[in-house]
């Protein structure tokens, strides 16, 4: 075994960084897929709501209720008083 305390190699500095970096930038990309997909379905239900039938009401409520902290979803769900 070796006893003294020595830099470490590089390749194992390189490990370490890309192992600390990968749990935030995994988040952010997901957030980012999350955000224009959410988007995409906000831009649909306002072109097309006057051809929703209940079940798409349903489907499209739901969406929204389960990302709260979306802003677009909050506008869908709650208009702003004017």
């Amino acid at each position: 075994m070796n006893s003294k305390l020595g830099p470490e190699p590089h390749y194992r500095v390189l490990h370490q960084r890309l192992n600390e970096a990968f749990t935030p930038t995994y988040l952010t990309i997901l957030s980012i897929i999350q955000a224009v997909a959410l988007t995409d379905l906000a831009t649909i239900v306002a072109a097309e709501y006057r051809q929703f039938t209940v079940v798409h009401w349903l489907f499209a409520l739901l969406t929204f209720r389960a990302y709260p902290n979306n802003p677009a979803a909050r506008k869908a769900i709650k208009p702003q008083a004017k």
